[in-house]
This record gives structure tokens, C-alpha cells and sequence, in this order.
């Protein structure tokens, strides 16, 4: 997903720990929750990785990781009219 303010600003998230830990776990938590779609998938994630919502959704691509060898798809979304849903407090800090 890619989330984009209105002043053009891409929002990123760091990710601290092992490459192979983060790698293993993410891959697993960015796929669909018991049937979850995937632009609720990635409101989701938005949401709880950033803090943010967005006002409206477009899907980008859909990406065959492995065609051939697994059923496997990516879907890039771009998020944009972002709004800051966290405390104002945790808010501030990001700010700063």
C-alpha cells in the first residue's frame, strides 16, 4: 500500500528486528484474516501500522509472486486524504 497526504508526502513505516523474523511475520499478518478482502486487508494495516485513515482507495496492481509455482497474489493499493486517527499525544510526538 502506498498512503499519500495531501501535501504529496508518502507515509513509511519503520520495522526494527532480524530481517528473517520481520520477513517471516509479515508476510503472514499482510494476507487476509479468515476471508478478510484485501483493501480491508490494507485499511487495516494502515490503521494499526500507522495510525492513519484514508479517504478514499484505488488498487494500483495485482502482482503474481511466483506464477507457476503458487496461487500467491500481491494487491497495491494507493491511500490518499489521510487523516491521523491516534491520540493527539502520540500524534504530537510524530510531529516532533
Amino acid at each position: 500500500m502506498v498512503a499519500v497526504d495531501d501535501q504529496r508526502h508518502a507515509t513509511l513505516v519503520r520495522h526494527t528486528g532480524p530481517r528473517w523474523a520481520r520477513s517471516s511475520s509479515r508476510s503472514r499478518r499482510y494476507c487476509d484474516v479468515d476471508g478478510e478482502e484485501a483493501e480491508a486487508t490494507a485499511r487495516r494495516e494502515l490503521a494499526e501500522e500507522a495510525g492513519l485513515e484514508a479517504r478514499s482507495w484505488s488498487q494500483l496492481a495485482t502482482l503474481y509472486n511466483s506464477p507457476g509455482y503458487c496461487d500467491q497474489v500481491t494487491r497495491v493499493f494507493l491511500a490518499t486524504g489521510l487523516t491521523d486517527t491516534r491520540p493527539i499525544a502520540v500524534a504530537s510526538k510524530r510531529n516532533s
